[in-house]
């Protein structure tokens, strides 16, 4: 939550509208500002296997088939 409104909605918007009109498959990531990355290792490791995990979803959608992560839940007996 921002103390104040900063207008980094409309900002963002337009970046990402300029970048679907040059790549409009492209994977983008968005991380406040005013987050404290401490352990700055861990956090490019985390990026990095969101990264892949959004690469195997295209696969996976292009084959259609449903990755565990996405399917509904089933209820148990």
């Amino acid at each position: 939550m921002q103390p104040r409104n900063l207008d980094t909605g409309p900002g963002l918007l337009v970046s990402l509208l300029a970048l679907a009109r040059r790549a409009a498959a492209a994977t983008v990531a968005v991380f406040p500002s005013d987050h404290d990355m401490r352990d700055e290792t861990a956090f490019r490791r985390h990026v990095a296997r969101m990264a892949s995990l959004e690469a195997i979803e295209r696969t996976l959608e292009a084959l259609r088939v449903v990755p565990p992560w996405r399917a509904p839940l089933s209820a148990t007996a």
